[in-house]
């Protein structure tokens, strides 16, 4: 997801939800991230959720999304 950043334009959010009984650390995932994908498109903020939100013809609200990302960052959750 990208969010707006003054200085590179855009910056990567990852937004996972995690199969039941998996539990990953925020490490975890930036390392497996490393590993396979160009630097340039690794991700500034990494967060797990317990479900993504739908909207009404039930595809994932990437607008929803990208509010809750915006308000946790201004509220310093990164």
């Amino acid at each position: 997801l990208g969010i707006d950043d003054e200085l590179y334009g855009e910056k990567i959010a990852a937004l996972l939800v995690l199969n039941l009984g998996t539990h990953y650390q925020e490490a975890d995932i930036i390392l497996h991230c490393q590993q396979y994908m160009n630097p340039l498109k690794l991700p500034s903020y990494i967060y797990i959720l317990d479900k993504m939100p739908l909207n009404a013809s039930t595809k994932i609200d990437k607008r929803a999304l990208k509010s809750w990302v915006v308000s946790m960052l201004e509220n310093g959750f990164d």
